[in-house]
């Protein structure tokens, strides 16, 4: 005689999972695109928590490089292409901002100034 939770599939070792009864994270993904849709949301969501746990490590290499730039004399940050005053600006954005972006910017606007 069959009880009824193993004809559930329950009794199997899938308890909790649902996938003897057709709910659980996989159920209604049978075609293959479908499994591979499932596996790129996966990945884009490991990548975004990875992003999210390493922001305090790229703010704080964006600062180190931040102080290295402010120890270079004047004439090592013009053949750069920045001035003192870009390095005030840059390190006065948001916390969370990265400088280099800005510093890009303005060494670009200047090369473009020049042509």
């Amino acid at each position: 005689m069959t009880s009824s939770t193993e004809s559930s599939g329950i009794g199997r070792g899938e308890a909790g999972l649902g996938v003897g009864l057709g709910v659980g994270l996989g159920a209604g993904l049978g075609t293959g695109r479908a499994r591979r849709l499932w596996a790129r949301c996966g990945h884009a969501l490991a990548r975004a928590l990875l992003r999210a746990l390493a922001w305090p490590l790229r703010v704080y290499e964006a600062r180190r490089i931040m102080l290295q730039l402010g120890s270079l004399g004047d004439h090592e940050l013009r053949d750069m292409g920045l001035t003192r005053l870009d390095l005030q600006d840059a390190s006065a954005l948001a916390f969370d901002a990265d400088p280099s972006l800005a510093l890009r910017r303005r060494v670009e606007e200047r090369r473009r100034r020049r042509r």
